[in-house]
């Protein structure tokens, strides 16, 4: 049975478990669970995170390391994954008619097949640092 978290206080559906009470252990509770996360439900943006394995804590160990994905993360408000995939190809294609609104809209730099799985790590270690 699939269990569900959110905010209680807008999920339509009554069985949905404090998302502000549950702990990512308590529901990743062994090597190759996996479980859905959804983000920006307009969007529909949904990501699958897999637990690969569970390793000793020490004080120099963060306590998520992503080991590998694909691509750069989409824009904010990019409009879900089929008008992602829409602004990919977009950009693929200098001589688009809107490839000029489109480029200037990421801010120029935006190269979506860019994945830094040491950046990320960085972004990770740093937000958990400031959560503790």
């Amino acid at each position: 049975m699939e269990e569900s978290t959110g905010d209680p206080r807008v999920e339509s559906d009554g069985d949905v478990l404090d998302e502000r009470k549950v702990l990512l252990g308590n529901i990743l509770i062994e090597p190759g669970g996996r479980l859905i996360y959804e983000y920006d439900f307009g969007d529909d943006w949904q990501h699958e995170l897999l637990c690969e394995e569970f390793v000793e804590l020490d004080a120099h160990t963060p306590y998520a390391i992503c080991t590998e994905g694909a691509r750069a993360c989409p824009p904010e408000d990019s409009g879900g994954p089929y008008a992602y995939e829409d602004l990919v190809r977009v950009l693929k294609n200098p001589r688009h008619k809107d490839y000029a609104e489109m480029r200037a809209w990421v801010g120029g730099r935006f190269n979506p097949e860019t994945f830094d799985a040491e950046e990320i790590n960085r972004r990770l270690s740093s937000e958990l640092k400031r959560k503790k």
